[in-house]
């Protein structure tokens, strides 16, 4: 979100630039830095996870400056032939440093959340219970059938009173069990799920976004910031708009009745997509 701010700041110039599209890449780069804080302080982040944690935490400072140099030459000179270098810089950091060491980070907190799931949902817990209660009720017949023998006694009342409650106890835990099996489905399927398809699309749609501009601020680089811009959209919502991640994510939302929403938002896409791609047709019509 910081790189897609900064790309905007460089596109619109210095001396032009939107107050607000500057306080947001500077709150972005400020709550990366407190994520990062809270990330290497996590007693079950992965050696892997640490590692690119780490990776991120030095490399976004020496980031910062690039764009904070590249703004600066941009302040005093528009066409200095530096501010291009510096921008290529910075976007190069960003995409072969940072974002692979992002996508670790993610990639990390999706198998634990899987393997959380899998857990939850897994059948040894309640397959021990059913075998636990079934052995309990044996010995109580057993039991029961030993007293029947000795007392003659046809009901034993303590027998009878322990059957009872062992069978309520197994069917009541297995009851709960399997309410707690369902829900974890549900919570997955109606939430985390469509989150990560969301927040995955959302990534990409930054990343697109920053290339666009920076497609317009490099003239040199300009067919490389394209493709990637291409292939980002692509991911997004498909050669169609309407598959993709965007299009995963409709299929998702229909379970909670909010594909509508989820729609809005393609078709918000689908807008920038196709504005962006004209502008940057009529900076090539112009010989910009």
């Amino acid at each position: 979100a910081a790189d897609a701010a900064a790309s905007t700041l460089l596109l619109r110039g210095a001396t032009d630039e939107p107050a607000a599209v500057r306080d947001r890449y500077l709150n972005e780069l400020a709550e990366s830095q407190r994520l990062l804080v809270e990330l290497t302080t996590s007693a079950d982040l992965s050696p892997t996870a640490q590692d690119s944690a780490r990776v991120i935490a030095e490399q976004m400072p020496t980031y910062a400056g690039r764009v904070e140099t590249a703004r600066t030459l941009a302040t005093a000179d528009d066409d200095d032939p530096l501010t291009p270098a510096y921008v290529r810089a910075a976007s190069s950091q960003m995409r072969n440093e940072i974002l692979p060491s992002a996508t670790t980070l993610w990639r990390d907190a999706a198998l634990r959340l899987q393997g959380d799931y899998r857990t939850g949902t897994s059948s040894p817990g309640l397959l021990a219970l059913v075998i636990l209660g079934g052995l309990t009720a044996v010995v109580l017949v057993v039991l029961a059938v030993f007293l029947l023998r000795r007392t003659r006694r046809v009901l034993n009342l303590g027998v009878v009173a322990a059957t009872l409650i062992v069978a309520v106890s197994v069917a009541a835990a297995t009851a709960v069990m399997l309410h707690q099996d369902q829900a974890l489905v549900r919570a997955q399927r109606s939430g985390s799920d469509p989150a990560q398809t969301l927040a995955a699309a959302s990534f990409l749609s930054l990343q697109a976004q920053a290339d666009a501009n920076l497609a317009l601020v490099d003239r040199d680089s300009r067919g490389d910031y394209l493709a990637r811009f291409e292939s980002a959209t692509m991911s997004v919502a498909g050669p169609d708009g309407r598959s993709g991640l965007l299009g995963d994510a409709a299929d998702m939302a229909d379970r909670t009745g909010s594909a509508g929403d989820v729609d809005a938002v393609r078709v918000a896409f689908d807008r920038y997509v196709e504005e962006a791609r004209s502008l940057v047709q009529t900076y090539d019509d112009d010989g910009l």
